[in-house]
Protein backbone atom coordinates (compact mmCIF):
# COMPACT_ATOMS: atom_id res chain seq x y z
CA UNK A 1 0.00 0.00 0.00
CA UNK A 2 1.12 3.59 -1.23
CA UNK A 3 2.32 5.91 1.82
CA UNK A 4 -0.35 7.97 2.75
CA UNK A 5 1.38 12.04 3.11
CA UNK A 6 -1.27 14.25 4.44
CA UNK A 7 -2.64 16.54 1.95
CA UNK A 8 -1.30 16.07 -1.04
CA UNK A 9 -2.08 12.23 -0.94
CA UNK A 10 -6.17 13.44 0.42
CA UNK A 11 -6.10 15.43 -3.01
CA UNK A 12 -4.63 13.00 -5.14
CA UNK A 13 -7.58 10.03 -4.28
CA UNK A 14 -9.79 13.06 -4.46
CA UNK A 15 -9.00 13.96 -7.75
CA UNK A 16 -8.75 10.40 -8.75
CA UNK A 17 -5.34 10.10 -9.70
CA UNK A 18 -4.61 13.74 -10.69
CA UNK A 19 -0.90 14.48 -9.28
CA UNK A 20 -0.50 14.82 -5.56
CA UNK A 21 0.25 18.78 -4.59
CA UNK A 22 1.74 20.02 -1.64
CA UNK A 23 -0.78 22.70 -0.52
CA UNK A 24 0.00 26.59 0.74
CA UNK A 25 -1.45 27.64 3.73
CA UNK A 26 -3.97 29.19 2.52
CA UNK A 27 -5.65 26.09 0.36
CA UNK A 28 -4.50 24.01 3.77
CA UNK A 29 -6.93 26.75 5.43
CA UNK A 30 -9.65 25.78 2.34
CA UNK A 31 -9.59 22.22 2.57
CA UNK A 32 -9.91 22.29 6.45
CA UNK A 33 -13.08 24.18 5.94
CA UNK A 34 -14.24 21.66 3.59
CA UNK A 35 -13.54 18.61 5.41
CA UNK A 36 -15.09 20.60 8.83
CA UNK A 37 -18.79 20.29 6.86
CA UNK A 38 -18.87 16.34 7.25
CA UNK A 39 -19.91 14.67 10.38
CA UNK A 40 -17.35 14.76 13.20
CA UNK A 41 -16.40 11.02 13.23
CA UNK A 42 -15.80 11.37 9.88
CA UNK A 43 -13.61 14.39 10.00
CA UNK A 44 -11.94 12.71 12.83
CA UNK A 45 -10.97 9.58 10.68
CA UNK A 46 -9.82 11.42 7.42
CA UNK A 47 -7.46 13.77 9.59
CA UNK A 48 -6.36 10.32 11.17
CA UNK A 49 -6.34 8.04 8.25
CA UNK A 50 -3.88 10.65 6.03
CA UNK A 51 -1.92 12.31 9.09
CA UNK A 52 -3.58 15.58 8.10
CA UNK A 53 -2.67 16.05 11.95
CA UNK A 54 0.19 14.34 12.20
CA UNK A 55 1.47 10.62 11.17
CA UNK A 56 -1.18 8.96 9.42
CA UNK A 57 -2.94 5.99 11.60
CA UNK A 58 -3.98 2.50 10.11
CA UNK A 59 -7.53 2.10 10.34
CA UNK A 60 -6.93 -0.37 13.62
CA UNK A 61 -5.16 2.52 15.45
CA UNK A 62 -8.39 4.94 14.38
CA UNK A 63 -10.90 2.32 15.28
CA UNK A 64 -9.17 2.05 18.99
CA UNK A 65 -9.47 5.86 19.05
CA UNK A 66 -13.22 6.25 18.04
CA UNK A 67 -14.12 3.02 19.86
CA UNK A 68 -15.21 0.86 16.36
CA UNK A 69 -14.07 -2.21 14.46
CA UNK A 70 -11.43 -1.74 11.30
CA UNK A 71 -14.25 -2.07 9.25
CA UNK A 72 -16.53 0.50 10.68
CA UNK A 73 -13.69 2.75 10.13
CA UNK A 74 -13.54 1.58 6.57
CA UNK A 75 -16.72 2.22 6.66
CA UNK A 76 -16.88 5.53 7.82
CA UNK A 77 -13.71 6.71 5.58
CA UNK A 78 -15.42 5.47 2.47
CA UNK A 79 -18.77 7.70 3.58
CA UNK A 80 -16.24 10.51 4.07
CA UNK A 81 -14.66 10.36 0.94
CA UNK A 82 -18.04 10.47 -0.68
CA UNK A 83 -19.12 13.42 0.74
CA UNK A 84 -16.17 15.22 -0.11
CA UNK A 85 -16.23 14.14 -3.67
CA UNK A 86 -19.37 16.05 -4.29
CA UNK A 87 -19.01 18.35 -6.94
CA UNK A 88 -19.45 21.19 -4.63
CA UNK A 89 -16.84 20.43 -2.21
CA UNK A 90 -13.93 18.90 -4.40
CA UNK A 91 -14.04 21.98 -6.79
CA UNK A 92 -11.66 23.47 -3.65
CA UNK A 93 -9.44 20.59 -4.06
CA UNK A 94 -9.26 20.92 -7.87
CA UNK A 95 -8.41 25.02 -7.00
CA UNK A 96 -5.28 23.78 -5.21
CA UNK A 97 -4.21 21.28 -7.55
CA UNK A 98 -4.80 24.43 -10.21
CA UNK A 99 -2.89 27.45 -8.32
CA UNK A 100 0.17 24.99 -8.08
CA UNK A 101 0.15 23.99 -11.54
CA UNK A 102 0.04 27.83 -12.42
CA UNK A 103 2.74 28.79 -10.05
CA UNK A 104 4.85 25.91 -12.11
CA UNK A 105 4.06 27.16 -15.35
CA UNK A 106 4.79 30.89 -14.12
CA UNK A 107 8.23 30.18 -12.82
CA UNK A 108 8.68 27.81 -15.70
CA UNK A 109 8.34 31.04 -17.84
CA UNK A 110 10.17 32.91 -15.78
CA UNK A 111 13.37 31.02 -16.31
CA UNK A 112 12.23 30.95 -20.27
CA UNK A 113 12.23 34.57 -20.05
CA UNK A 114 15.69 34.90 -18.25
CA UNK A 115 17.07 32.40 -20.52
CA UNK A 116 16.43 34.17 -23.66
CA UNK A 117 17.76 37.47 -22.56
CA UNK A 118 21.30 35.38 -21.92
CA UNK A 119 20.86 34.62 -25.39
CA UNK A 120 19.97 37.85 -26.57
CA UNK A 121 23.60 39.44 -24.78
Amino acid sequence: MKKREGYPSLIAVLLQGEEAVAPNAQDIARIDEVISTIDTKEVKAVRMYYGLDGVAKTQREIGRHLAVTPARVSQILRKAMRKLSHPVRVKVFWWCAVDKRIAVLEEDNKNLTEEIAKLKE
